[in-house]
């Protein structure tokens, strides 16, 4: 009997303690880590494209390669009319965008970042906060 008032202490203490720590404490949002990783890791990039874009800012999740940026694009804009072909050993490159198609009077679509005409496909190239994308139709510029 004795032991049963100890317990029955033990247990109303515990809960007061609890309550208590409750009520300073407070409820707190519990974010996902996933969601606050990926909003802290969003970034802008410059978008030209001959005759559709020009330096036009889109915002693009860590990450992403300039392939993804123009899917996205053309997802939204029907301007875009992006096509691609996959290519052995070579990736995915970019066939067509907006009325302009690759070997159209011998010209293709390139693309250059900050400039420069990177080495590797729209597929492999990621992105980087502030990168400015210039595309470009006409004669193979290698």
């Amino acid at each position: 009997m004795k032991m049963n008032r100890i317990y029955a202490a033990f247990a109303g203490i515990t809960l007061v303690v609890l309550a208590g720590l409750f009520i300073y404490v407070g409820p707190r949002t519990i974010v996902p880590e996933q969601a606050v990783q990926t909003a802290s890791k969003t970034f802008a990039v410059s978008l030209s494209v001959q005759g559709i874009y020009t330096s036009k800012q889109v915002n693009i999740t860590a990450g992403e390669t300039i392939l993804q940026l123009l899917q996205a694009q053309s997802a939204q804009d029907p301007s875009v009319k992006l096509t691609t072909k996959e290519y052995a050993g070579m990736g995915t490159l970019v066939t067509g965008m907006g009325s302009s198609i690759n070997g159209a009077g011998n010209d293709y679509w390139q693309y250059k970042v900050n400039g420069v005409a990177p080495q590797i496909g729209a597929d492999a190239y990621v992105l980087k906060n502030g990168d400015a994308i210039d595309w470009h139709f006409g004669p193979s510029q290698e």
